[in-house]
């Protein structure tokens, strides 16, 4: 069951996010944009292409001919799910302006996005004892 916890990035997360306190970088991030015909587009991010400039800002890199950017580019729209043993929250935001070239890359483009919802997620320990999250999403470049 979710809870909403407000429009800011707080403890973990933002921690995570800012940089003092990265998980390893192995770790996938789900996120998902609205596509042209108004179904969720899943997409899979690292923490290394995430950063909190501050708490109600975010900072995402894609790669600039992927479906996430195109959506990003007409929608705004994204959804991150911070999902592992530590943390489980979903953030949803929206992309200020459009996305700017990177210039160390000419196939990524920045996105900088408005938190607009940080929920926490939790298992009902009445409902489902001893119900937890072991793992997330693990990826290897090798």
């Amino acid at each position: 069951m979710s809870t909403l916890l407000g429009n800011e990035l707080g403890g973990i997360l933002l921690a995570r996010l800012s940089g003092q306190d990265r998980p390893p970088g192995d770790v996938a991030v789900p996120v998902c944009t609205v596509d042209e015909q108004g179904f969720a587009h899943p997409a899979l991010l690292s923490y290394g292409e995430i950063s909190a400039p501050s708490p109600r800002r975010l900072r995402v890199t894609v790669h600039a001919g992927s479906r996430t950017a195109a959506n990003l580019h007409r929608d705004g729209r994204l959804t991150l799910f911070f999902v592992d043993e530590s943390v489980t929250e979903y953030v949803k935001a929206r992309a200020i302006g459009l996305g700017t070239a990177v210039p160390s890359s000419q196939a990524a483009f920045a996105f900088e996005l408005e938190v607009a919802a940080v929920y926490r997620d939790a298992a009902d320990t009445a409902r489902e004892p001893g119900a937890a999250i072991t793992s997330g999403i693990r990826f290897r470049t090798s």
